[in-house]
């Protein structure tokens, strides 16, 4: 007898399967892992825009080297073509879902001293209710040793100076947070690797049965052979 979970799973993988599209650049356009009739939000602009005012209040936040390193954390996204400016908010679906936010700061880490967290699991009013909720992880698709977004506007307002007027962005690609991303980018590598298997046997065998998460553990005899 299958398990709610098991049912859950398959759910997803024929969800991924039917709803996956292949853009003019080949890259994957792939949709959210929707629990069943979902999504179904209420407007959470203003509880999402007071808790950055709030944001904006604490000592973290009044440290200009957070606050310019948090800056030019939004600007890559959208330099790089992870998110960009809704410059009119009537062009919102009515389905959306403003994520709240928050930095995490290390300046002993050298390779990443300031990430911004967007909060999947933070419940808002007036719904009382978070992205996650709305959304399955899906089934473990990593082995046992980013993704264009589809679907529902996930958005976040931001300044770089209180001064500012606050703008709203439009995630593109599925965010960090999202209870349903880590099994939406594995799916989508290993996608990608079944569709080239016949071009690039080795490399997809790699992919499929000796990936971790995004790291590759395989090995080959020589630089030759790992070089087809």
């Amino acid at each position: 007898m299958k398990t709610t979970k098991t049912l859950e799973e398959e759910y997803i993988k024929e969800k991924l399967e039917k709803g996956r599209q292949i853009a003019e650049d080949g890259r994957h356009i792939i949709p959210c892992t929707w629990r069943e009739k979902e999504p179904n939000f209420a407007d959470n602009r203003r509880y999402v825009v007071d808790n950055f005012k709030r944001l904006e209040k604490n000592k973290h936040w009044r440290d200009e080297r957070v606050r310019k390193a948090y800056a030019e954390k939004i600007a890559g996204y959208v330099e790089k073509g992870y998110a960009e400016e809704v410059k009119n908010l009537g062009e919102i679906p009515e389905q959306r879902k403003y994520i709240p936010q928050f930095p995490v700061v290390d300046w002993l880490n050298d390779s990443t001293p300031l990430r911004p967290v967007f909060d999947g699991k933070q419940k808002t009013p007036p719904d009382n209710k978070s992205l996650n909720d709305a959304l399955l992880p899906g089934p473990n698709l990593a082995n046992d040793l980013p993704i264009v977004l589809s679907g529902i506007c996930h958005l976040f307002v931001f300044r770089g100076d209180p001064k500012e007027k606050l703008k709203t962005y439009r995630f593109l690609r599925h965010p960090f947070g999202s209870a349903g991303s880590p099994c939406v980018a594995i799916y989508a590598a290993k996608r990608l690797a079944k569709d080239f298997q016949k071009k690039y046997p080795l490399a997809a065998s790699m992919v499929l049965s000796s990936s971790i998460v995004d790291d590759i553990m395989g090995s080959v005899e020589n630089e030759e052979e790992a070089e087809c």
